[in-house]
């Protein structure tokens, strides 16, 4: 820019032409939480027979 312009200036050029930026949207959720829960595969066995086993 040849000139320079303080942030109150800024400001009042932007709101006269209507200046606004682009907004992303962001993603909802629409899934229940019981729809994103896995059964449990061990089933609350944790006796091991041998390191890192289950």
């Amino acid at each position: 820019m040849s000139f320079k312009a303080g942030l109150k200036r800024v400001i009042t050029c932007v709101r006269n032409y209507g200046i606004k930026a682009n907004m992303q949207k962001k993603h909802k959720r629409i899934k229940r939480h019981e729809e994103h829960v896995n059964d449990s595969l061990l089933n609350k066995q944790f006796n091991r027979q041998s390191k890192n086993g289950v």
